[in-house]
C-alpha cells in the first residue's frame, strides 16, 4: 500500500459488489467480521491488580501464622510504621521545608531501593517455595 495515496473514503469501503452485503473490504463504520476463533467468551476476564496495603493488612493481621507469632506480630508491626499507602505522601510534602528537599529525596530514593530489593527477595522466595 502506497502511504502518500489517498486513502478511501468510508463510503467507498462500505460499497457492495452484487449485493451481498459483503464487498471484501472491512468499512471503518461497520465492526470487523467475526470468525468462530475471535468470537468473545462467555467468561469475562477480571485485570487482576496488585494488593493495596489496606486491603491486605486486615488479612495479614488474622493469619495465624503471623498473628500468633512473634516474628509474625513484629513484622506487621514493622510494616504498619513504614508503608506508604498509594498517594499518601501527596498531602504531606508541602509540610517539608525546602532547606531538606534534597536530604529527603536522597533518603526517599535510598528507602525506594530497599523496597525494591524487599519485593525481589519476596519474588525469589516466591519462586522457591511456589
Amino acid at each position: 500500500m502506497d502511504p502518500v495515496a489517498p486513502r478511501a473514503t468510508a463510503s467507498a469501503l462500505k460499497t457492495d459488489s452484487g449485493g451481498t452485503g459483503n464487498s471484501g473490504t472491512v468499512s471503518p463504520m461497520q465492526p470487523w467480521p467475526r470468525t468462530g476463533a475471535d468470537q468473545p467468551s462467555s467468561t469475562v476476564r477480571s485485570i487482576s491488580r496488585p494488593p493495596t496495603w489496606s486491603s491486605l493488612s486486615p488479612k495479614l493481621a488474622n493469619d495465624p501464622s503471623l498473628k500468633y507469632t512473634d516474628g509474625g506480630r513484629a513484622f506487621i508491626g514493622w510494616m504498619v510504621v513504614h508503608v506508604i499507602n498509594s498517594g499518601e505522601w501527596k498531602e504531606l510534602i508541602d509540610a517539608v521545608p525546602a532547606r531538606w528537599l534534597r536530604d529527603l529525596s536522597q533518603v526517599a530514593d535510598q528507602t525506594g531501593q530497599e523496597w525494591m530489593e524487599f519485593a525481589e527477595e519476596l519474588r525469589r522466595r516466591q519462586e522457591v517455595f511456589g
